[in-house]
């Protein structure tokens, strides 16, 4: 049983020249949709919460990933999901795409920050996942964010529950 790791360059669309008003936010956004957000009863939610697609039709850009001939269409429709990384700068949308993955295959979804997170965080994170895949047979996705801050330790203790498909991990990084 093998692990493998997948690395995706997420593209930064280029700005519309012809509607200054559009709104980048890891997917374009006309006026009339920051409209409607701000006008929603949600003002509690920060704005790109209150944008973020829920589903991955409603994702826009990244054809080359989630249009109909690309990778992760191809990951949804079988369901087999290896552990890959996201890189791209800020605000293009890695965390969304990670977040809907895991929405759009019913999966657990646990999330950490390279850079707050310890062992002793990472070590939780698997044992709450070993305790889930005892009821379910596909394992719960980890999105790690800013991964490349990682140290020896951390990704060691991490190492185990991947390989043992306990986990199945999506990094994000900038870098």
């Amino acid at each position: 049983f093998a692990t493998y790791f997948v690395s995706f360059v997420v593209k930064v669309p280029k700005r519309n020249k012809k509607n200054p008003h559009t709104l980048w936010s890891g997917f374009c956004h006309t006026k009339k949709i920051l409209n409607f957000a701000l006008s929603n009863n949600t003002m509690s939610r920060p704005l790109a919460e209150r944008l973020r697609p829920q589903s991955i039709e409603e994702y826009i850009g990244q054809t080359h990933l989630v249009g109909a001939n690309g990778v992760f269409r191809k990951f949804l429709d079988t369901g087999n999901v290896p552990s890959f990384i996201l890189w791209g700068p800020p605000g293009v949308g890695k965390t969304t795409l990670a977040k809907l993955v895991a929405t759009h295959l019913k999966r657990p979804f646990y999330t950490l920050s390279a850079v707050t997170s310890g062992v002793k965080d990472v070590r939780e994170v698997i044992e709450s996942a070993r305790k889930q895949s005892l009821f379910q047979q596909a394992p719960a996705f980890l999105f790690i964010d800013e991964i490349h801050r990682f140290n020896k330790s951390q990704q060691d203790s991490l190492l185990g529950a991947v390989e043992q498909g306990i986990v199945t991990l999506i990094g994000a990084t900038t870098e």
